[in-house]
């Protein structure tokens, strides 16, 4: 059996619903909406629980995508690069992005991610990137700190 091949310009979408009091769960059909008419591929799932994203990130990822986008908070996407770590899949190979939709947004308010819908099309279609270092915590045994 062949593994499935994923288009490179494909993107994976995660929603946590709840983050933000729900605000998530309301700026994602306008996204959509902006990413059809941009000409976007993509699939996307929705989060449940506390965890999902990670589980949800490593297996989009071990399935082929490069290109993964969390719609939520900080949290939604430290769970979405925990799964990439998970995968095993250099980060390198990814390109990750963070719509804000939960409270603080410091992520995408720092890196100056659009929080209007059609932009955010605009710039995920583009793809264009910038590296930035990833952090790891342990604790005094030595375990990582998510």
């Amino acid at each position: 059996m062949m593994a499935r091949v994923i288009d490179p310009a494909r993107w994976y979408i995660v929603v946590n619903p709840v983050s933000g009091a729900g605000r998530a769960a309301r700026f994602w059909p306008r996204l959509d909406a902006a990413l059809t008419r941009a000409g976007v591929t993509y699939d996307s799932s929705e989060s449940a629980a506390p965890g999902d994203v990670e589980q949800l990130a490593a297996r989009a990822v071990a399935t082929g995508f490069r290109r993964l986008l969390a719609i939520g908070g900080d949290g939604t996407l430290n769970e979405l690069i925990n799964g990439i770590l998970a995968s095993g899949v250099p980060t390198a190979d990814c390109l990750v992005a963070a719509a804000a939709g939960g409270t603080g947004n410091d992520w995408a308010r720092t890196l100056q991610v659009p929080d209007d819908p059609e932009q955010l099309a605009a710039c995920m279609a583009r793809a264009r990137g910038r590296r930035v270092d990833l952090g790891m915590a342990e604790d005094a045994r030595g375990q990582r700190l998510a």
